[in-house]
């Protein structure tokens, strides 16, 4: 009991200072210590009042700060499922619009191929309505020939006049041919006389009573009519032609005559040949032969009208067809316009047998629509500014002379 009272002791003279740490301490008296709890007993008090009132103070801040702990810690917890939540959602939504993509993205795909079809459709649509347009004015160009003959085909028929020829069909007259396969048959003159037959007219102007100012679609199909004797102004047709000079090596024959006492003469080339639409029907000619009665020169190969350039310029080997609609010339302008009909046109020409045909031969630019030499020109023999009273053209197979070797050369 007295050594629990002595550390009591102690305890209090170290926290009051009673004890000198640094020294051995001396022994109060129990007066001396009763006095000097008493004189101390006020700040004791004191102190435990202020640490007391400190105590609760910290034990309701302790309180408010697990309350708040505790507040934040839920709110926290709710935070985090809902921060989860939107994680997940973004998620979803992340995984939808990447779904969303493929299906966009496989859309476009269709969609361009859609929009390829109906290009496709377009053009489709496009040639038949050409198709169409044609086939009413080319009834129109048959019926404002009032005095035409009434049609005469022979029976024979084949992919061209050559052929014909092989299967019986010797006399000349309008033929039908079927040029290709799935193609509309046409009606044609044969030549099946002239240096052994076999000649498929695909041109033929003797005068003014077909306009050969058309436009592209014309052209490609073909206008006018043939009649029995071959004597009628027509245009085969581009695409015809096409496909006639395609399927086999073809010589091109050019009958022209003038006004002077009726002279005719011929251009005989050995390479033919007219490019698909794709290519604006381009022209491959070449292998020029003279007629024997009379050179009349090679004009397609061009014409030196009396300046530097003027063989460059008027050659015709290579080049694009043109129409009034169609510009694919190598003027500033319109060849076809200025000229009086569609043509492989270069700058300008030094053969042009689609021109205007005026009487006499002789004309000059006030007689023009627009002052250029727009008449039936074969430049190298006439020159310019005379028209020739009337040209055709014809195609046959170059092997067909070495197919029919009974057949008897003539003109």
């Amino acid at each position: 009991m007295q050594l629990m009272l002595i550390e009591k002791f102690l305890i209090s003279c170290l926290v009051f200072g009673i004890v000198d740490t640094g020294r051995l301490p001396t022994c109060p008296t129990t007066c001396t210590t009763a006095a000097s709890f008493e004189r101390t007993e006020p700040r004791i008090l004191t102190c435990l009042n202020d640490t007391q009132t400190n105590v609760s103070r910290i034990c309701d801040t302790a309180g408010l700060l697990r309350t708040r702990s505790r507040t934040k810690s839920e709110t926290f917890l709710q935070w985090r499922g809902e921060i989860t939540g939107l994680i997940q959602s973004a998620r979803a939504y992340v995984e939808k619009l990447i779904t969303k993509k493929e299906v966009y993205k496989n859309q476009v795909v269709l969609n361009g191929k859609l929009i390829n079809l109906l290009e496709r459709r377009k053009v489709a649509n496009q040639d038949l309505i050409d198709q169409a347009r044609w086939n009413i004015e080319n009834l129109q160009d048959r019926c404002s020939q009032a005095n035409a003959p009434s049609p005469c085909p022979k029976h024979v028929t084949g992919t061209d006049c050559a052929e014909i020829y092989t299967l019986g069909g010797r006399e000349s007259g309008m033929y039908v041919i079927t040029v290709a396969d799935g193609e509309i048959p046409k009606l044609v003159y044969c030549d099946q006389e002239t240096d052994g037959g076999g000649w498929t007219y695909i041109q033929r102007h003797v005068n003014n009573d077909v306009d050969f100012n058309k436009d592209w679609i014309q052209y490609q199909h073909g206008f006018g009519a043939v009649d029995c004797d071959g004597r009628t102004n027509f245009w085969l047709g581009n695409e015809a032609i096409h496909t006639m000079t395609s399927q086999s090596h073809q010589y091109m024959r050019v009958d022209v005559s003038d006004w002077d006492n009726n002279s005719s003469r011929y251009a005989l080339y050995t390479h033919f040949r007219v490019g698909s639409k794709a290519t604006d029907y381009t022209l491959t000619v070449g292998g020029y032969q003279a007629d024997p009665r009379g050179d009349i020169g090679d004009a397609f190969s061009g014409f030196d009208f009396g300046h530097p350039e003027d063989i460059a310029i008027t050659r015709q080997h290579g080049m694009r067809f043109t129409t009034r609609d169609h510009d694919r010339d190598n003027f500033d302008g319109n060849c076809a316009k200025n000229e009086g009909g569609g043509w492989w046109y270069n700058r300008c020409s030094a053969v042009n047998l689609n021109g205007k045909i005026y009487e006499g031969g002789v004309y000059n630019e006030s007689a023009t629509l627009y002052g250029f030499d727009n008449g039936l020109m074969w430049g190298p023999w006439r020159g310019e500014w005379y028209s020739l009273k009337q040209a055709s053209m014809k195609i046959r197979p170059a092997s067909f002379m070495t197919n029919n070797t009974d057949s008897q050369t003539s003109n």
